[in-house]
C-alpha cells in the first residue's frame, strides 16, 4: 500500500477528502497488516465523519489467498468503516465499491458543510431519484446521481 517516496505528500492529499478507499491484497498478508498504520495517518489527517472502505483486492487469486473475508470485515468493523472483496482483474465488486462509498457521503450530512463552515449549506441538495434522461431543475452545490446527463449551467460532472 503505498510507494514511501510519496509519504511526504501525502497529507496534502486528505484535503478536502469525504471519502477514502484503502485497498489491500487477499493474496498478500503484509498488505493487510499495513492497514492499522494507514489508519494511524488517517486519524492525523482527516476528519472522524470521512467515509472509509476497505477493499480486499485480488479475490480471483483464491488460490492464493492469506487472509479471510472474515479477517477482513471483523477488521473494517473494528475500524467503523465499509468493507467488500473485489478484483480489479475481473471487475467483481469493483462497481459496488464505489457505489458504497458515494452513497454513504450523500447519507453523511457533515460532510456536505462548506469548507470553513460549521452549518449545513441550505443550497446544498442531493436528487438521489433523478433516473437517466430526469429533467430537474437544480441548484448550485446540488448533486445528480443520474448516470450520463451533461448539465452544461453547472459545467456537468465533479468539481473535484
Amino acid at each position: 500500500m503505498g510507494q514511501e517516496r510519496f509519504r511526504t505528500i501525502t497529507s496534502s492529499y486528505y484535503r478536502g477528502a469525504q471519502g477514502i478507499i484503502l485497498v489491500y491484497d487477499v493474496a498478500n498478508r503484509e498488505s493487510f497488516e499495513a492497514l492499522p498504520r494507514w489508519y494511524s495517518e488517517l486519524e492525523t489527517y482527516v476528519s472522524p465523519s470521512v467515509v472509509k472502505i476497505i477493499v480486499g483486492n485480488k479475490v480471483d487469486k483464491e488460490f492464493s489467498r492469506q487472509v479471510s473475508y472474515a479477517e477482513g470485515q471483523n477488521f473494517a468493523k473494528r475500524m467503523n468503516s465499509l468493507f467488500i472483496e473485489a478484483s480489479a482483474k475481473t471487475a467483481v465488486g469493483v462497481k459496488e465499491a464505489f457505489e458504497e462509498v458515494v452513497a454513504k457521503i450523500i447519507d453523511t450530512p457533515e460532510l456536505w458543510a462548506p469548507v470553513g463552515s460549521s452549518k449545513k449549506s441550505k443550497n446544498t441538495q442531493v436528487n438521489r431519484t433523478a433516473g437517466a434522461g430526469a429533467q430537474t431543475s437544480r441548484m448550485p452545490g446540488t448533486i445528480n446521481l443520474g448516470e450520463g446527463q451533461e448539465d452544461e449551467a453547472y459545467g456537468g460532472g465533479c468539481s473535484c
